[in-house]
């Protein structure tokens, strides 16, 4: 069995390579500016606690080389399993069930992108949107200049259930970055693929 494991990790490691290296990170931080509609600060669950001033901060994990899921010619969509991505609202971590990056060229403020994440169970949504580059190609980015993005730079969360329950968070976005995602959490994503095409031969 040990050697079955080796070998079988030995594979994954030659035959993945080009997968894993399509796999990127977007981060993302910033500080919460406000709550709306007309909230001072957040006493329901996921948003507990926070307030004005609190940290915000984003990782979205992604495969660069898939297919949208929509095009419009305007603005092009894209949609992943949320495995490895999730977001701190102050100290409440909120992992996604799915995730989805959007690019879009609307002629007015210029090419800009989306990455929002959504927690299926209490139907919440956090995020950050990117304004004013120049416009975009529509392909998924590998890299990424915060510069820019002249239009508008806001990050946040929400709730797609109740906005009366639940506060809409706004916040800044201060950096982000595009790496290549954790060895480890690529490793996984391969190694799940892996198992399903044994489980289906």
């Amino acid at each position: 069995m040990r050697h079955t494991t080796l070998i079988a990790g030995t594979i994954l490691a030659t035959f993945s390579g080009s997968s894993i290296a399509d796999m990127l990170t977007f981060e993302s931080t910033g500080i919460i500016t406000d709550f709306r509609p007309g909230f001072d600060g957040a006493d329901e669950f996921p948003f507990i606690g926070l307030n004005e001033g609190d940290s915000l901060f984003y990782h979205f994990e992604y495969d660069s080389d898939v297919s949208a899921i929509s095009d419009n010619g305007f603005t092009t969509t894209y949609e992943f399993a949320g495995a490895g991505s999730y977001a701190f609202l102050g100290s409440t971590r909120v992992d996604f069930d799915s995730i989805r990056i959007s690019i879009s060229s609307d002629g007015i403020s210029g090419g800009g992108i989306g990455f929002t994440g959504f927690v299926d169970d209490i139907g919440v949504s956090a995020g950050v949107n990117l304004d004013g580059a120049s416009p975009m190609s529509g392909e998924l980015p590998t890299s990424i200049d915060i510069n820019d993005f002249t239009w508008a730079r806001l990050s946040g969360a929400n709730s797609d259930q109740n906005q009366i329950t639940f506060p809409i968070v706004m916040g800044t976005v201060d950096t982000a970055t595009i790496t290549p995602a954790p060895a480890s959490s690529a490793l996984l994503l391969a190694a799940a693929g892996f198992a399903r095409r044994r489980r289906r031969a």
